[in-house]
């Protein structure tokens, strides 16, 4: 590779020189362009020459010019180099490969094309065996794979792969199903619980899961958890082994809900032997007794490996490999060939007419949050924020930024996730948006919004609704996770954010106790919305609970701590040979029961070479 820059760093310098053409150099002249010392040229220039892709002739004598020509074709070295950056992982590295080195040629639209190649189905060859490997790209980062610290979506489906919880939660049948442990049993008051073990689960490492991994994995939740999960182990007042394979769980209050929050990643059983060494080290490339286990984890990809010995029966393919691709303009992956059997996503902007296809809505939505608290700011008037509700126009917004914004919202929930989209915003008023300022006696006073630079699109057109109204809107980016945005919003007006839920209660109140998502909330609201959340844990029937829950979302509306904005939908299309293929309530497919038809694969790829 390294040799490969040096060509290329020459022919830029001597880009109008054609190949095959006699130039006239110094050993001088070179040294400035390589930046290095004479010798050192003379040693490139050999390999160089010893490659076939120059011919040198040296000038003899004091005063006498060499004579380069080239004799290899920039734009198949650029195009080469940049696919060895990319099968190492470094995608930013390729791109940057050919901004440096491509001006003026094709060799972009190349690399993309081999890039839509690259992605989807493989089978390579490791050890004379096939090796099933299914590679895609995501507009997304990992950014923890600790429990304690999860909050994105993806982090959450990607520690499923890695990690196994106690429980699970079927979301087809909406129950609760055996899985680290085989059985549980749970005292009349719902504050004693008892969990039993399944024998020989295997973590990655080679040992065996026992009681005291579980023990030490909830030990440190309840001491370094934080936000909404301090909810659910804080309560914990015991837990301890009784065996090998019986743990107790005492609480300091009836829980009625502990069981489904046991299903969730944060939840997730580590190996306390690994941890003891160091957590950090152990971070990044945990280990657990998931489907799979990483062998590799950069801010470019991530690989997972089939975990043989898992306990539940082995994953089909081999491996998984998932691409980080930028949140820009530059990366478009939408022109899958045979070898690209699906696309997702963002990624999923086309795909062949015969592929099947899957539409998940999101459980969730992207909204607005008013900073109440920010002395002198114009949202502290209810009036300007029902303004501000009733002038965005959610309709609009769906239809010209389009993408994964599929409607309107109206809650965290969509109405009916089954029914034909509904575009209605009965929240959109003209009107009465402008009466509300008029009455207020609005001063043209300048508000702040903060956000996640992933959301440009959806900032820039509220700011853009604002400014028709007289509202100046400065927007604020940040490339931080949302559980820092806290040191961002004090200085701001307005928070734009989006939130993807389970679909169940634990979720929500998680989401309702967590203070960082309701940053609009002044103290007298926040003691009401946690007053009602314990009434919730102890109460022992579902309707009731769900009742209280949605009490919780019209005292946030009445107060106008935020105003919901759209729902978001995932789309996937995939090629019949791809099997098994479903999607978690984080709207991330699963990767452990998808496997690829070979013979579909074959006939698809002899049609298109036929």
């Amino acid at each position: 590779m390294h040799l490969s820059i040096q060509y290329l760093d020459l022919r830029k310098h001597y880009r109008e020189i054609d190949l095959g053409v006699r130039v006239p150099v110094t050993v001088d002249q070179l040294a400035g362009i390589f930046f290095c010392t004479k010798r050192n040229v003379k040693i490139i220039i050999k390999k160089l020459t010893d490659a076939g892709w120059i011919h040198w002739c040296s000038g003899r004598g004091r005063g006498n010019m060499s004579v380069l020509t080239f004799l290899h074709p920039t734009e198949a070295l650029l195009l080469e180099a940049a696919q060895e950056e990319m099968q190492r992982g470094e995608l930013q590295a390729a791109l940057a490969l050919i901004e440096d080195y491509g001006e003026g040629s094709q060799i972009k639209d190349q690399f993309m094309e081999w890039l839509n190649g690259y992605f989807g189905y493989n089978t390579l060859q490791k050890q004379t065996q096939d090796y099933e490997l299914f590679r895609f790209p995501v507009y997304q980062q990992i950014y923890t794979l600790d429990p304690a610290k999860l909050s994105h979506a993806f982090d959450g489906h990607m520690a499923r792969q890695i990690y196994d919880t106690l429980v699970m939660f079927n979301r087809q049948t909406q129950s609760i199903e055996p899985h680290l442990a085989h059985h549980w049993e749970v005292s009349a008051d719902a504050t004693t619980w008892h969990f039993f073990l399944r024998r020989g689960i295997m973590f990655h490492h080679g040992r065996e899961l026992n009681s005291a991994d579980v023990v030490y994995s909830l030990q440190r939740m309840r001491e370094q958890c934080s936000g909404s999960a301090a909810l659910w182990f804080s309560k914990m007042k015991v837990v301890e082994a009784l065996d090998s394979t019986t743990i107790r769980i005492q609480l300091t209050q009836p829980n009625h809900l502990l069981l489904r929050y046991l299903c969730n990643g944060t939840a997730s059983i580590l190996p306390m032997d690994l941890l003891k060494l160091g957590e950090e080290e152990f971070f990044r490339k945990p280990t657990g007794t998931g489907p799979f286990k990483l062998t590799r984890w950069t801010e470019h990809r991530c690989v997972l490996e089939s975990h043989p010995q898992y306990f539940l029966g082995r994953a089909h393919l081999d491996g998984v490999e998932i691409v980080f691709l930028p949140e820009d303009e530059k990366v478009h992956v939408d022109s899958p060939d045979w070898n690209s059997i699906l696309c997702y996503g963002k990624t999923c902007r086309k795909h062949e007419p015969h592929w099947n296809q899957i539409e998940e809505i999101c459980t969730g939505s992207s909204m607005l949050q008013f900073n109440q608290k920010r002395k002198g700011s114009p949202v502290q008037d209810l009036r300007f924020r029902k303004a501000i509700h009733h002038l965005i126009d959610r309709k609009k917004m769906v239809q010209e930024l389009s993408g994964f914004r599929v409607m309107p919202a109206h809650s965290l929930y969509p109405r009916n996730q089954t029914a034909a989209v509904n575009l209605d915003d009965p929240f959109h008023d003209s009107l009465i948006a402008r009466a509300l300022l008029k009455d207020m006696e609005y001063d043209g006073t300048p508000v702040k919004l903060a956000c996640n630079s992933k959301n440009r699109k959806d900032t820039s057109f509220i700011r853009d609704q604002c400014a028709a109204y007289g509202i100046p809107v400065e927007i604020v980016y940040t490339d931080d996770c949302h559980s820092s945005f806290s040191s961002t919003i004090s200085s701001a007006d307005l928070l734009y954010s989006s939130l993807v839920l389970e679909e169940d209660q634990v979720t929500i109140i998680e989401t309702y106790y967590d203070k960082k998502y309701w940053v609009g909330c002044n103290d007298v609201l926040a003691r009401e919305i946690n007053q009602i959340i314990q009434m919730v844990l102890m109460e022992a029937k579902d309707g009731k609970r769900q009742v209280l829950l949605d009490s919780i979302e019209t005292k946030l509306m009445e107060f106008c701590a935020l105003t919901f904005i759209t729902h978001s939908k995932i789309n996937t299309a995939f090629h019949p040979s791809v099997k098994g293929l479903g999607f978690n309530s984080l709207g991330w497919m699963d990767f452990r029961h998808i496997w690829i038809q070979p013979d579909l694969v074959r006939a698809k790829r002899a049609e298109r070479l036929g």
